[in-house]
């Protein structure tokens, strides 16, 4: 079970890294603000997921 999390949550991780990468590609002076916000919402929640995951870990 703790497997199946562990791989949800990297794949999760994996699908939010993409989409920073692809903001930081296209990313330009005049960005509008909603983007931002799209980026910092996928940013915090790669820290849960990190978090989640290093609590996951210690218990295995």
């Amino acid at each position: 079970m703790a497997a199946e999390k562990i791989s949800r949550l990297q794949l999760e991780l994996t699908h939010l890294f993409e989409q920073q990468v692809e903001y930081f590609r296209k990313r330009n002076v005049g960005e509008p603000a909603a983007e931002r916000r799209e980026y910092e919402k996928r940013r915090e929640r790669i820290r849960q997921l990190f978090a989640e995951l290093s609590g996951l870990k210690k218990a295995a």
